[in-house]
């Protein structure tokens, strides 16, 4: 990254983009409409550091998000339709089971593979606006090509 841009606000910005920071003045609109609680489901955020709990497994992750992040509405077996395409879509079918892990104590999943839960958790309430943030930062090329796709 151009040093140029460190500090200049991009992850400030992201987090106003989607509700989670009150901007400083002047208004967010989606759609025309002023981001608040009504259009903040419609955004899904992706943090620099991926904050998923070290023990549990990619599948319970996704469950998780799915159990908080959908409306009641949506049956059992829908969310866990939700679940198995997201696990497919995003190549993670192979960890399913595996730990997440941390970088200290717990061996678990790649760095590609946890970002890559971690866009799970946020696509799982299928938002109209997924905002990454630095999405890239510390991986290969490889995971990082794989992450885009």
């Amino acid at each position: 990254m151009c040093s140029i841009l460190q500090g200049s606000g991009k992850t400030s910005l992201l987090q106003i983009l989607a509700g989670q920071r009150i901007p400083a003045s002047g208004t967010i609109a989606l759609n025309d409409a002023q981001v608040g609680p009504a259009t903040k489901r419609h955004i899904g955020m992706l943090p620099q550091e991926d904050v998923i709990l070290p023990t549990v497994t990619v599948e319970e992750a996704l469950r998780f998000s799915a159990a908080l992040r959908l409306p009641s509405s949506i049956s059992r077996e829908e969310r866990e339709d939700r679940v198995n395409r997201l696990i497919r879509s995003l190549g993670l079918e192979k960890i399913r089971e595996s730990r997440i892990g941390d970088t200290r104590r717990r061996k678990g999943i790649s760095g590609g593979e946890k970002k890559r839960v971690s866009v799970g958790v946020e696509m799982v309430h299928e938002p109209r606006v997924l905002l990454l943030d630095e999405p890239t930062s510390g991986l290969d090329s490889s995971s990082a090509l794989q992450l885009l796709r």
